[in-house]
């Protein structure tokens, strides 16, 4: 199931926050860098909408979204011409 593992961990380092904030912060922040992997994978696996259990967790679907985006325009800027003209340098719609 999409999103289980990460869901699961998200409510891990909520439990972890009440007990120690700092820890807790830091579990979070690691499960929203999953959460933006996860939507980078899911982007070239053709999935357009965060998983369903990320609902109800604006940090996990803002970091999916995050890392969606990202792909996205990673593979746009792959097939630029203007991106790919030798430079090394972002055309300047993507830089």
């Amino acid at each position: 199931m999409r999103g289980l593992q990460i869901r699961s961990n998200y409510a891990l380092a909520q439990v972890q926050m009440i007990i120690d904030c700092e820890g807790g912060s830091d579990d979070l922040m690691d499960v929203c860098i999953d959460a933006e992997q996860q939507g980078r994978s899911e982007y070239l696996a053709g999935h357009d909408e965060p998983p369903l259990l990320f609902a109800g967790a604006p940090e996990l679907v803002q970091a999916w979204h995050n890392g969606w985006h990202s792909a996205a325009e990673y593979a746009e800027m792959a097939v630029c011409t203007e991106c790919n003209n030798g430079t090394g340098n972002p055309c300047p719609f993507h830089g």
